[in-house]
């Protein structure tokens, strides 16, 4: 198995077994996610066969307990996995949360992501790795 060592969709199609010759390549994804990957890979010669497993939809949670969270301060670290989850948070907790969010130390999984945190305005980023998430949330 071949894993870029900066692990987002950039890096990705620059490993060796993207290069030569064209493939045949099955990409699962979200529906309306980057399209990156795709199009590179395309512009390179390879066949895609794209399948949506996924839907980025907002979650239907109860304004209750978004409302609970923030308010009885229980979180102490939010794990951010993608710039659609970053939006859909933002939207759920509202501008009342906002200093509240802002103090919270965000975890994001690339340097891409951590930017997109911080340009919505959160403070406290720090950049993981998929493969080192959890030594990550450890030294946290």
């Amino acid at each position: 198995s071949q894993i870029p060592e900066t692990q987002d969709s950039e890096n990705l199609i620059q490993l060796p077994c993207f290069q030569n010759p064209p493939k045949n390549i099955l990409l699962f994804k979200g529906m309306g996610g980057r399209e990156v990957i795709e199009l590179q890979l395309s512009g390179m010669g390879h066949h895609i066969m794209p399948v949506v497993v996924y839907k980025r939809i907002m979650p239907q949670i109860h304004p209750d307990y978004i409302k609970s969270l923030w308010q009885e301060n229980k979180v102490d670290i939010i794990l951010l996995t993608s710039a659609q989850s970053l939006q859909h948070l933002l939207t759920l907790f509202g501008s009342d949360a906002k200093a509240w969010l802002e103090s919270k130390t965000w975890l994001t999984i690339s340097p891409r992501l951590a930017a997109t945190a911080r340009d919505a305005g959160l403070k406290n980023v720090v950049t993981g790795s998929p493969d080192t998430i959890i030594e990550t949330l450890q030294s946290l």
